[in-house]
């Protein structure tokens, strides 16, 4: 991929005053985490109800390590980027609710998201106090890069992009992220990648080291099949990552967690052949679907039968009233749902002209055996009398001229 042509971003320019600021908490495992630790006001007592560690179990006498290096060293070995790119949070949740107020103020800023997508962003925003921009998807569910473009307010901080996207499922076009990203907008980008391990293209999480406004956000709650832990992840460049850190909450990921996702990204072999078989199952599901839809046609072919009887009918009403007009001079067999016709001369005008004034044919004289031929679909009554009508309009303009 090519390196990025915006230089527009400056994070400094859209963090929160308070935020740049903000001394963060200092707490004792900042320091130390092994030893006797007589520093936190931890009771070494023990809970009431013994933990068995012999099975498994982490201590859970501490507070764990509020770095979560370990975690972070193989997340980051996963996808490919170092352990200062990476921030652990409860679910996406977090990283979500935290990215808006790192850089939103309140009753003042502005998001844009890309409906329909996960609802969350908005919820946020709303939260927060933080008005929402919409621009919405295409009808192929992809996103418009110029149209987000032209509607960025001043105060516009972050974009919002979901993908593969909730809850349509398909991957956003890698180019179309691209353009936006490229486009020289001043903010966050935000790519959430939730249930990017189904998808075929796989994870864009490494184009954080190309752009430092890309945050790519993703979790343990689907592929890896630990939505009941409440972890997940947001990759981005060192400072961006950096200022959510100062932000979290000191031991904002507690030791079963943590112990459960490590063991997890240890064996994640596992998960990717879950993942391999689900995608499967989607498949099969989809082939299932499908047939489903045939079936169901199926066992209502008496009307499918009824609309192609009226079609029938459609069709000699039609050509009685094409043998009515004398430009017209043959009109061919037909078994099926359409009519050609030969018209005198002028054919391609003919054509030109019936689409200006609204109704569409075929072109059909450039084929062999068809010279000064056009092509009509058989259609509703009323499409027909249209049709009908605005042929005998235009002929009558173009043989005049």
């Amino acid at each position: 991929m090519a390196a990025p042509t915006s230089s527009a971003f400056d994070l400094n320019k859209i963090i929160r005053p308070n935020i740049k600021q903000l001394k963060p908490y200092r707490c004792a495992r900042d320091d130390y985490q092994d030893g006797v630790l007589l520093d936190a006001n931890e009771n070494l007592y023990g809970p009431p109800v013994a933990i068995d560690e012999k099975a498994g179990m982490p201590s859970l006498l501490c507070y764990p390590d509020p770095h979560q290096a370990k975690l972070k060293k193989l997340y980051g070995a996963w996808r490919s980027v170092d352990p200062d790119q990476i921030f652990v949070g409860v679910g996406s949740d977090e990283a979500i609710d935290m990215v808006m107020r790192m850089v939103c103020t309140p009753g003042k800023d502005s998001i844009l998201i890309c409906p329909p997508t996960y609802g969350m962003y908005k919820v946020s925003a709303a939260v927060n106090d933080v008005k929402v921009i919409s621009v919405p998807l295409t009808e192929d569910f992809q996103i418009q890069p110029k149209k987000i473009q032209a509607a960025i307010e001043g105060s516009t901080k972050i974009i919002w992009i979901c993908s593969p996207n909730n809850p349509t499922a398909n991957d956003i076009e890698g180019g179309l992220v691209k353009e936006v990203l490229d486009s020289g907008f001043p903010g966050l980008v935000i790519l959430d990648e939730a249930y990017v391990d189904f998808s075929e293209r796989g994870s864009l999480a490494t184009w954080t080291k190309r752009y430092p406004n890309l945050v790519v956000l993703q979790t343990f709650s689907k592929s890896w099949g630990l939505a009941g832990v409440r972890c997940g992840v947001a990759i981005s460049s060192p400072p961006v990552v950096s200022y959510m850190n100062r932000m979290k909450a000191p031991y904002n990921l507690n030791a079963l967690t943590s112990s459960v996702v490590i063991k997890n990204l240890e064996a994640k072999d596992k998960m990717l052949k879950t993942v391999a078989e689900i995608k499967l199952e989607k498949k099969r599901v989809r082939m299932a679907l499908t047939s489903s839809v045939v079936i169901r046609n199926l066992e209502a072919k008496d009307k499918m039968l009824k609309t192609v009887a009226e079609i029938k009918l459609e069709k000699k009403r039609v050509r009685m009233g094409l043998e009515k007009i004398p430009h017209v001079v043959k009109i061919f067999p037909s078994a099926a749902n359409f009519l050609l016709f030969r018209v005198k001369s002028n054919s391609k005008e003919i054509y030109r002209a019936i689409a200006k004034a609204g109704v569409v044919i075929r072109y059909r004289g450039d084929n062999h055996g068809c010279s000064e031929c056009l092509r009509a679909t058989v259609g509703r009554p009323k499409d027909n009398d249209t049709f009908l009508e605005k042929l005998k309009q235009v002929i009558a303009d173009v043989v005049s001229k």
